[in-house]
């Protein structure tokens, strides 16, 4: 992990090795001193929190299945509710998961996706709307229930060039939500 307080022209890194020995992947911050950031240790995926800046953390997730997976992106629409992407290094190998909190990250609970899914983005308009996109050409899926239920999203349209090898929508790794009405990915 690695901060700056300068604007960028000093950093400090940290070994974050003991919490996550394979590597991490994506952070969320609310203020300069609360934070998580997400990765692997071992073969199960695990998020971290902080609310000194990062000068400690807490892992408040860890799987414990052994699916080689990790925390892709984290998404929090608001305060309490939070969603994960579990990126598998293996995607079809077992049934996948995604994780939610709706206690502003104290605790993270599993729920299922869609088998064999390489999921990778992760995005929320609200606590209830939300998208996670996949690798491989994979189609985007929408939820309206908060993750409980989820279907192809056809609005993502067809890709157009350079991207003609994604004949069934876009691969969407990130989205980023301003607002109550705007977003990216």
């Amino acid at each position: 992990l690695v901060k700056t307080m300068d604007r960028g022209k000093t950093w400090t890194s940290t070994d974050m090795s003991p919490y996550a020995s394979i590597g991490l992947i994506d952070g969320w911050f609310w203020n300069q001193d609360t934070g998580f950031i997400t990765g692997q240790d071992g073969a199960n995926a695990v998020i971290l929190h902080t609310v000194d800046g990062g000068a400690s953390w807490q892992t408040v997730y860890h799987a414990t299945r052994g699916d080689s997976d990790h925390v892709w992106k984290l998404s929090f629409p608001s305060r309490d509710t939070g969603y994960g992407s579990l990126e598998a290094l293996y995607p079809g190998r077992n049934r996948r998961f995604f994780v939610k909190t709706v206690d502003g990250g104290k605790t993270w609970a599993e729920y299922p996706f869609i088998s064999g899914y390489d999921e990778e983005g992760c995005g929320f308009l609200n606590d209830t709307i939300g998208w996670i996109g996949g690798d491989e050409c994979a189609p985007t899926y929408i939820t309206f229930n908060g993750g409980m239920t989820w279907q192809g999203d056809g609005g993502f349209g067809v890709a157009t060039p350079p991207y003609q090898y994604c004949s069934n929508g876009f691969t969407i790794n990130r989205f980023r939500r301003f607002g109550d009405t705007l977003m990216y990915a």
